[in-house]
């Protein structure tokens, strides 16, 4: 199996990196069953945590950054106009804090200590 990654992905395998590309494959072997929205949210969770660091030696000064930074946004948005989505007419998601802060409230404003089988026993009587 190992031989046919070789030919068919690593056109070249050097020894000193073999225990790579054989941890690489039995990876891809182990996961090879599992459906690929899973496999990609595995991923994420592996990520969690870690900062993702990306060094290109032609974006050294903020000036450069933030001109790559314009233009990735740029490309982004043409994306999503090409689907027809604009990002500003998306309905806003609700905050997290907020849904926590009404389900607290709606909690405080039912009744307490209720025997939540009193009307069912009623019924069989």
């Amino acid at each position: 199996m190992l031989e046919r990654a070789h030919k068919g992905i690593d056109h070249k395998m050097s020894p000193k990196h073999l225990e790579r590309y054989v941890q690489e494959f039995a990876g891809r072997h182990t996961i090879r069953d599992i459906d690929t929205l899973i496999q990609m949210e595995m991923v994420v969770q592996g990520l969690e945590g870690k900062r993702l660091t990306i060094k290109r030696d032609d974006l050294v000064t903020e000036r450069e950054i933030t001109r790559e930074h314009i233009s990735n946004n740029q490309n982004a948005r043409d994306l999503l106009g090409k689907r027809n989505i604009k990002p500003e007419l998306l309905p806003p998601e609700e905050d997290v804090k907020k849904v926590e802060r009404r389900l607290t409230t709606e909690e405080k404003r039912l009744p307490k200590n209720v025997d939540p089988l009193g009307g069912i026993d009623n019924l069989n009587q």
